[in-house]
């Protein structure tokens, strides 16, 4: 007995060593990952370092705020507190930048070259951005970063709303330099509401999304925003209060319908954009949720009905204007769903708006403009075209059409209206067009072969080289070892037809057509084709800073330095017209792409191509939020 009882412990020890050796190996795995993740984690805020470390050669004070916005926006991921502190620095640059910009204005005696918006402003980008990450935060630096300027035009409106007049409402002129009046407005007197409504409707979408992860300032957000207008923000709010009290949601809910019901949409642009957002809100299909026991806000029909029918009896009103057109327009798919009995006349209406639209506009001799209509079927510009007596309306007309062939899926009604263009150029402009977009669609479907038959009889290179790397991109995406083989042998193709050496901006387009192809299809080849660019852009870069220096209007640099964006639209320069491809690249291997940028001759470029690098690869890691570093 003792000794069966002996051997029974032997065996179960046995067995626990054996699991726990066979768990070594994983363990062991995890230790090392972590490690690894660790280090890259220390690693990127040591670049994110060295870059805030830069920002302090830079001259302009914008510049150095973006840098810092940029930086802070990145940190967030690693060190919360240290975002805030680049957050705050950022926005105390903003001040310094409002100082340089007043001193500029008043010493600018030349009225050709005065700035008086301020252009480069960067404080609106920055706050934005600040709000993604703390939007108290970014209502807290509002007052603090607001130029002169606006702070007189917000006073202004504070003036205007007591007296009754909505900011973006009817209009004003001065009287006694009061701002105060019935009229037309000066000029001056428009620029400064149209600045003071932009900064309100900010601070109302900050207080919106600093109130989504609180129930009790969800409420208060809500009650403000029905008092002021009618926004579609409320109704993202409706949902953080409905998880926590069913019934006070549902009373909001309420008012704000009735607000939409009782506000005459016709005096404010803003509230008939809110009215139209709640008939897309209603309208769409609703998102599947992750748990099945969580309840979602909803609107009742009874509601939802009110507010359809307040929008139609809007746009049936005797009176119109090409705002209100537009919004019938816009309404028009959901009022159909929604208010299947009244359709025909809403319908009726809108036809009636269009006629009388292209009667004016004909009226007004805007030429080719009235071929620009989106929603215009092709047949009838085709007819317009046939009727115009002005020949260069004509040749408008059949490229308005050669613009959108594309979009037809019917290969029969393209031939058709194909052999209506009678110009030679544009109609085969307009084949190459339609080939294109029939090549996308058969690449989308996964029709492989036939989309590469359908290339193979391409003329027209640039189109060529995009449909190769769209199908290159396919084949990637679908997997399995014959497909990613696939992809690498028409991304070989891709590369015969490209300039590695570019010679002109649409050579240089199709290179780098192929670097996007090439970044997740096979990576080092990307790299390969994109380091000998780095001393083209540097040459264009240079190139740009000098001519800068003797044209006054330019707006790509200041005082020699080049003008940051925090988007990274810097006024068309070359390199960073690419930073797309740039960022893919820093996905496959940050460090390399680091470095590779570090042949930016410029500190200034240099420094925000950095920066760029490190967001293309910090955004798309799923890194964890710390404390502290």
């Amino acid at each position: 007995m003792a000794l069966r009882r002996l051997g029974s412990i032997i065996t179960t020890v046995i067995v626990l060593c054996s699991l726990a050796l066979a768990q070594v190996p994983q363990s062991e795995a995890e230790v090392e990952k972590a490690k690894q993740k660790k280090e890259l984690e220390e690693r990127l805020v040591e670049m994110l370092d060295a870059v805030v470390a830069e920002s302090n050669g830079l001259r302009l004070a914008g510049n150095r705020a973006v840098v810092l916005a940029l930086a802070g926006d990145l940190y967030w991921r690693f060190d919360s507190t240290r975002a805030r502190e680049l957050f705050r620095t950022a926005s105390a640059e903003i001040a310094s930048h409002n100082q340089e910009f007043e001193r500029e204005k008043r010493e600018e005696t030349d009225i050709r070259f005065a700035d008086p918006m301020d252009s480069n402003d960067p404080r609106t980008d920055i706050l934005n951005l600040i709000a993604t990450r703390d939007a108290d935060l970014a209502l807290e630096l509002m007052i603090p970063t607001r130029s002169i300027s606006l702070s007189d035009a917000m006073a202004k409106s504070a003036v205007t709303l007591a007296a009754g007049v909505p900011v973006n409402g009817t209009p004003v002129v001065t009287i006694a330099g009061s701002g105060i009046g019935p009229g037309v407005p000066s000029q001056s007197d428009s620029m400064d509401r149209a600045r003071a409504a932009q900064e309100i409707a900010m601070e109302e979408r900050f207080r919106m999304q600093a109130a989504f992860s609180d129930p009790e300032r969800a409420i208060k957000a809500i009650e403000e925003s029905i008092a002021k207008g009618i926004s579609t923000s409320v109704i993202s709010l409706l949902q953080v209060v409905f998880r926590r009290d069913e019934k006070k949601a549902t009373d909001l809910g309420g008012d704000f319908v009735s607000k939409i019901t009782a506000t005459d949409l016709t005096k404010n642009s803003a509230d008939m954009n809110g009215a139209i957002g709640f008939l897309q809100f209603v309208s769409r299909p609703p998102a599947p949720s992750v748990n099945a026991k969580t309840k979602v806000f909803a609107f009742t029909d009874s509601q939802i009905k009110d507010v359809a029918n307040k929008l139609a009896n809007t746009f049936l009103q005797p009176g119109n204007t090409p705002t209100l057109s537009a919004s019938l327009t816009r309404a028009l798919p959901m009022l159909e769903k929604l208010l299947p009995e009244r359709i025909a006349i809403l319908k009726q209406r809108d036809a009636q708006n269009r006629k009388a639209s292209s009667t004016a506009r004909g009226r007004n001799a805007q030429g080719p403009a009235r071929f620009f209509d989106s929603n215009t079927p092709l047949e009838d510009v085709l007819a317009q075209a046939a009727r115009q007596p002005n020949e260069r309306d004509r040749l408008s007309a059949y490229q308005a059409v050669a613009s959108r062939i594309g979009q037809v899926t019917d290969d029969a009604k393209a031939k058709k209206l194909l052999d209506q263009i009678p110009d030679e150029k544009i109609r085969a402009n307009a084949l190459k067009q339609f080939e294109s977009g029939r090549i996308a669609r058969l690449t989308q479907a996964e029709k492989m072969d036939e989309a590469r038959r359908a290339i193979n009889q391409l003329t027209d290179k640039k189109i060529k080289v995009q449909r190769l790397v769209q199908l290159a991109g396919q084949y990637q995406r679908k997997g399995g070892e014959a497909a990613l083989e696939s992809a690498k042998e028409i991304m070989t193709e891709v590369k015969t037809l490209v300039n590695p050496f570019p010679e002109d901006e649409d050579e240089l387009a199709d290179l780098m057509e192929a670097i996007r192809g090439y970044a997740t299809v096979e990576p080092n080849a990307a790299f390969l084709l994109i380091e000998p660019l780095m001393d083209q852009f540097n040459e264009v870069i240079q190139a740009s800073a000098v001519l800068s220096k003797y044209n006054k209007r330019d707006r790509g640099f200041k005082k020699g330095e080049l003008l940051m964006r925090v988007n990274g639209n810097n006024s068309g320069l070359i390199s960073f017209r690419y930073l797309p491809q740039i960022q893919m690249l820093a996905r496959t291997d940050v460090e390399r792409m680091y470095n590779l940028v570090d042949k930016f001759q410029r500190s200034d470029s240099r420094t925000l191509m950095r920066l760029f690098v490190l967001q293309g690869y910090i955004r798309a890691q799923p890194l964890p939020r710390t404390t502290g570093m």
